[in-house]
């Protein structure tokens, strides 16, 4: 019994050790300029519209700063300052519209990317607000290596839309760091101890 005991007990601290220990953030884009032609970085992460640009905007529903995607940018990407990966967990989409140009359904698509190519994506309706929850709902928003935002009109990342009515506000992005924390080599010897323990005893039972 004391053994089961000091194995179960074991194992919730190996779980411990090896759970993730980055704590969440939300980029809240309060430091937004109006016109915001270079990269923003917040609590390590950085959102950019390569060649274009973001706008400040306002979030009415809880009287914070927002942000704009200019509806003639190619484009935004989401990625960690230090290139290592990340989870996506949610953002808040404040006002979406967009018209369907290649005889999609959608307004907008987000792309998880791993390695260059799209692991996971998400098409928004025009006129979807609220809290749009990513990694609760599909389990490959883990382990980024960036996002990747575009309109439907464009057809793909990388192309700058033809309709001026595309427009996305968007607001608190809450984003974790994909890191696992080694097991230390003493959590190892003790599992060897505990087998050796396990070991000993069985033998015991059975010469008895």
């Amino acid at each position: 019994m004391k053994t089961k005991t000091l194995i179960s007990g074991l194992t919730m601290l190996l779980a411990l050790f090896a759970s993730a220990s980055a704590s969440a953030v939300s980029m809240t884009l309060e430091n937004l300029s109006d016109d915001q032609s270079a990269p923003y970085s917040e609590f390590g992460y950085t959102i950019h519209a390569p060649e274009e640009h973001l706008h400040a905007t306002f979030n009415f529903g809880n009287n914070t700063n927002a942000a704009e995607m200019a509806n003639d940018t190619i484009g935004m990407r989401l990625f960690k300052d230090d290139n290592g990966k990340f989870d996506l967990l949610s953002l808040e989409s404040v006002f979406l519209k967009g018209k369907d140009l290649t005889g999609g359904t959608f307004a907008l698509q987000i792309d998880g990317l791993v390695g260059g190519s799209a692991q996971v994506s998400k098409q928004l309706a025009s006129d979807q607000l609220g809290t749009i929850n990513f990694l609760s709902e599909n389990a490959l928003w883990s382990g980024l290596d960036e996002v990747q935002i575009w309109y439907e009109s464009m057809g793909s990342y990388g192309n700058p839309s033809t309709f001026n009515g595309d427009k996305f506000h968007f607001d608190d992005i809450s984003v974790v760091a994909t890191t696992v924390v080694p097991v230390p080599a003493a959590v190892w010897l003790f599992v060897s101890a505990i087998s050796g323990l396990g070991f000993i005893r069985k033998k015991q039972a059975i010469i008895a």
